[in-house]
């Protein structure tokens, strides 16, 4: 018995069968592992603003904008609740890897959740995604909020969807709890929220 189950093992392994399963992985039949949701009860989808996809957003801000003297940020609707695990920003570093700081924000300005990542490569269109572990609810909206340690920070938006925000506080300074903010309605920058 012992013989007939190793040689059966042993086929189906060749064959691509098997895949050893660990937490946060499932085994796929074709013997490849690939990435499960992580159960937070929620669509496992990534939210952005004003519901644009992340190929909208061809634009991104000059050094002018000092995104190190000022936060920028966008209203993000989430259809299904469930558990924020990621927030971002799409980036370029201009000449350098600056450092972002990304804050999630309630309609009220009050803080919920924050997290800072470096842009990996210079000159690039990067979304810079940070870890975050904090509920959110259907059918509502959520700021998110982004500081650049330097000038050369500069985010995407969409010149033709209006409707974003700035707030007067340095990257030093950032994230305020809580936030005071002004209306820009000129773009729509392209901070996205995953919700898991």
């Amino acid at each position: 018995m012992k013989t007939i189950l190793l040689i059966l093992a042993t086929a189906l392994t060749s064959f691509g069968q098997i895949a050893i399963s660990s937490p946060g992985f499932v085994a796929a039949i074709s013997g490849d592992v690939v990435a499960e949701g992580g159960g937070g009860g929620g669509p496992d989808t990534y939210y952005f603003a004003k519901g644009l996809g992340t190929n909208d957003f061809a634009s991104r801000i000059t050094s002018g904008y000092q995104p190190n003297n000022y936060a920028y940020g966008s209203q993000v609707i989430v259809t299904n609740g469930g558990t924020c695990t990621e927030i971002s920003i799409d980036v370029e570093g201009e000449d350098e890897t600056p450092t972002i700081k990304l804050a999630l924000y309630d309609t009220s300005g009050n803080l919920l959740a924050s997290g800072s990542g470096t842009v990996a490569v210079a000159n690039t269109k990067e979304r810079l995604a940070v870890s975050v572990n904090v509920a959110v609810s259907s059918s509502t909206t959520y700021w998110i909020f982004a500081s650049s340690s330097t000038t050369k920070g500069l985010y995407y938006y969409n010149s033709a969807n209006g409707d974003s925000f700035y707030a007067n506080v340095a990257y030093a300074s950032f994230p305020p709890d809580p936030i005071t903010e002004e209306t820009e309605a000129d773009e729509v920058f392209s901070v996205g929220i995953y919700v898991d």
